[in-house]
């Protein structure tokens, strides 16, 4: 059964394919193993920043629960914020009451929402948001995360094929041992810290 690649994947299986020179095909089950590959990358990078990353709409059934702050700000924790169609406050029976959109102003990077015409009721996990958030396929911040998915995916790939995409010696009584290292490469650690979660 071939893998699927996750909705939200930071690549494509073609590009990391390309970015692997491989390509249908070729050494067997590597569709498989590289699409893994993928889909473990793009979980690693959305646990560290604390967040996803790529845009989705979130709607109907999974809705964005924010908590209220008391006044009139809706913090999204999910950013950036492309669209904002309606949200609700819960009440202690799970009874939901609109909160008034009219004149938003929505500080897109951020994903705070200003409500001139509300206050936004504080509680813990009691707005409901539909929304779309996250960095859309065309957005430049989406190629940089590509490019950090891309070499993430490729030391993934080779810790499953071969076991040595991170691999560092040590000496034990005068013998040499070389064994995986698990660190985070630097440059995708460093190049992560731009998108962790600001709150």
């Amino acid at each position: 059964m071939a893998v699927t690649l996750y909705a939200s994947a930071l690549t494509t299986l073609a590009n990391a394919m390309s970015a692997l020179g491989r390509n249908e095909g070729s050494e067997g089950n590597d569709a498989d193993l590289i699409a893994n590959s993928v889909n473990y990358a793009t979980a690693e990078m959305e646990r560290i920043a604390g967040r996803r990353l790529a845009a989705r709409d979130y709607a109907t059934t999974t809705r964005l629960r924010v908590d209220g702050e008391g006044d009139n700000y809706l913090r999204l924790s999910e950013y950036p914020c492309n669209t904002l169609t309606s949200a609700v406050y819960l009440d202690t029976s799970d009874g939901e009451t609109a909160l008034d959109l009219t004149g938003k102003r929505i500080f897109t990077e951020t994903g705070s929402v200003f409500l001139p015409w509300q206050t936004v009721p504080e509680g813990v996990g009691n707005i409901l948001a539909t929304c779309n958030c996250g960095y859309a396929a065309t957005a430049p911040e989406r190629y940089d995360l590509e490019r950090l998915c891309l070499r993430l995916t490729t030391v993934i790939f080779q810790d499953l094929k071969k076991m040595s995409g991170r691999i560092t010696d040590a000496t034990l009584l005068s013998q040499t041992y070389r064994i995986p290292g698990f660190e985070l490469p630097a440059d995708v650690a460093q190049g992560l810290n731009a998108y962790r979660r600001l709150w």
